[in-house]
């Protein structure tokens, strides 16, 4: 039991199912006060974690056994030498007195020293819990400094992209790294306008990578070939460039994390002061809350924006007479908008100057805005809405001479449309929840099908989205019924990916359950070979090999239950229990070796 059983956490989990970095992303970004307490499985309650943060920093930790002790730091930093160090020790006797306050007392040590020595014992500390196994649980409470009592009142916060960093290489195996990395494929990697990479704390030749990336928009394949580092280096830095933000997949990207934002007021100021015309009520709602229904971030109302609209024209709306024709010609420019970069939005040239983007744009809010639309179209005013606030957001970006450079960089890299922006928001989403519905699905947890089938609808060419949603169908579907689909789709997963272990599990279990004993040792064994902690594929294994060494004579393919039809038009009969040819091969090609470093890394949601 916690040492803060008493208390109520804002939230709680285990670091399996919200891994450490994207803890520390999320306290970061949202800059939160309070305690976060770590607690290892089967370890005593002394053995406890705490660490305080302060506006999402890391600011004091606790160990639950002596990490780094403060003398030997400061001797390590050259700050005192082994005299003073055993000296100093002996002196403090049961006094109570803090080592380091000793030494201040002494003169041995100023303050700053004291700090510095502080921060570099922080930093230690934070490497150590970067360690713990993934079963660890923890409980953050916000607002409370659980160690305001412990140790002495200095607190030295950390810059949250280093801490962040580190985190991210000392648990690099994580495997949303790899899947999320890899749904990427061609999007063009560009920097953040307001991104700070120098604050990660990178080497020289990682910061080099980073170069590569802000002097050219680029594929992360393109970024390999560099060859600057290692590949799983260069991934590492990808990833946690991208899950801080500072890695800017839309034009309208929110700021960085860890990165001072301007507040709303500075921003309508200067939006206003640039554009010297009023300002706009009208935006696009985020695209995750209108899928969730969740309500706007902050409680801010989604329709505030900084866009300037025309100024107030005498001349009457634009109205199609045909309201048949006008409705039709709303909903397919709905359609097709996302489709469409910022210069084809408003209709102008990539060469346009200020005044003439800004004329186009004001001549289509005269169409285009919602409230110039007569009531019989009321129908397909959300459809308005969406043109008019895609043609907004076109045109304050276009309109800001950093952000047009940036998305003019951004073109030339391939992208630069919203469809495009969606679609890899679209495989963050879907690896960040694929990671949550294993880890549901193993603990049996019905809230793990919705997730199943979310993450499959949303990227169902992907090998592992494939053999979890199947993986869910077997245990649906009644055992006599015919599962030829289901094969099917095992035989897809294994062609795109051939260690994909859990397609090779499921495709045994179909093939046993239709009677083709030997093809689904074949594939059970398989699955054993890519993950030996796969114990039910072993059992497979073990008990059909007892059973033949008791009965050699045994047929080891009993007459299967018919699955399919035969095939219609005369075409090449297929056998009994057999919906598709069996697999070619069933050997598991090698393991390939990984990189140099070891980590983790991901979002937190709560």
């Amino acid at each position: 039991m916690s040492m803060y059983s008493g208390l109520t956490p804002t939230a709680a989990g285990s670091l399996e199912k919200t891994p450490f970095v994207h803890l520390l992303v999320y306290v970061a970004d949202h800059m939160l006060s309070g305690s976060m307490v770590l607690a290892e499985p089967n370890r005593a309650q002394g053995q406890e974690h705490t660490i305080y943060f302060f506006q999402g920093s890391a600011s004091k930790v606790r160990t639950g056994e002596p990490i780094a002790h403060l003398g030997r730091v400061l001797f390590e930093l050259g700050f005192i030498n082994e005299s003073e160090l055993n000296t100093s020790l002996m002196a403090l006797g049961d006094g109570g007195e803090l080592h380091g306050e000793a030494l201040v007392r002494q003169g041995i040590i100023d303050r700053s020293k004291l700090m510095r020595a502080l921060a570099a014992q922080l930093n230690r500390k934070m490497a150590y819990l970067f360690t713990l196994p993934s079963d660890a649980t923890f409980a953050f409470y916000e607002g409370a400094n659980l160690l305001e009592d412990w140790g002495g009142p200095e607190i030295t916060p950390l810059d949250p992209l280093p801490t962040i960093w580190s985190a991210v290489c000392a648990r690099a195996d994580e495997p949303i790294i790899d899947t999320t990395l890899g749904r990427l494929g061609a999007t063009a990697l560009k920097m953040h306008d307001q991104a700070d990479a120098s604050r990660f704390g990178f080497s020289p030749l990682e910061m080099a990578v980073v170069d590569v990336v802000r002097a050219r928009p680029c594929a992360l394949a393109t970024l390999l070939a560099t060859q600057l580092l290692p590949e799983r280096t260069i991934k590492l830095i990808v990833y946690g460039l991208l899950i801080t933000r500072h890695l800017d997949h839309r034009a309208d990207a929110a700021p960085p994390v860890g990165v001072e934002r301007l507040t709303d007021t500075a921003k309508l100021r200067m939006a206003a002061a640039m554009s010297g015309v009023p300002l706009a009520r009208l935006k696009l709602t985020a695209r995750r809350a209108e899928a969730t229904g969740d309500a706007p971030v902050d409680g801010r109302a989604a329709s505030s924006s900084s866009t300037p609209v025309p100024p107030p024209s005498s001349s009457p709306p634009v109205v199609v007479p045909d309201h048949a024709l006008r409705r039709e010609a709303v909903t397919k420019r709905s359609e097709a908008i996302d489709r469409e970069d910022y210069f084809t939005m408003l209709g102008v040239p990539r060469r346009a100057t200020q005044p003439e983007i800004q004329s186009a744009y004001y001549a289509l809010a005269k169409t285009w805005h919602p409230d110039r639309l007569p009531s019989e179209l009321s129908g397909v005013r959300d459809a308005a809405t969406k043109v008019f606030a895609r043609m907004s957001e076109a045109f304050e970006t276009l309109s800001d001479p950093g952000r047009r450079k940036r998305y003019g960089d951004l073109l030339r890299g391939g992208g630069g449309t919203p469809e495009e922006a969606d679609k890899i928001q679209q495989i963050i989403d879907a690896a960040t929840d694929f990671q949550r519905a294993e880890i549901l699905w193993k603990r049996h947890d019905p809230a793990a099908e919705e997730l199943i089938e979310r993450v499959y609808h949303a990227e169902p060419e992907q090998s592992d989205y494939i053999a979890l949603w199947v993986a869910l169908q077997i245990t649906r579907r009644a055992p006599d019924a015919p599962v030829d689909d289901l094969l099917r789709l095992c035989d897809h997963a294994i062609e795109m990916t051939e260690r994909c272990e859990r397609a090779y599990f499921c495709r045994a279990t179909l093939k046993k359950r239709i009677g083709r004993v030997d093809s689904a040792m074949s594939d059970f064994r398989a699955a054993y070979e890519l993950n030996p902690k796969n114990l039910d594929a072993a059992r497979e294994v073990r008990l059909h090999e007892m059973r033949r060494s008791k009965n050699p004579d045994r047929r080891s393919n009993p007459a299967p239950r018919r699955s399919t039809t035969p095939p219609a038009g005369g075409g090449k009969s297929i056998p009994p229990g057999r919906s598709t040819p069996p697999a070619k091969k069933t050997s598991i090609p090698p393991k390939k070796e990984g990189g140099m470093l070891s980590g983790i890394g991901k979002l937190f949601k709560r």
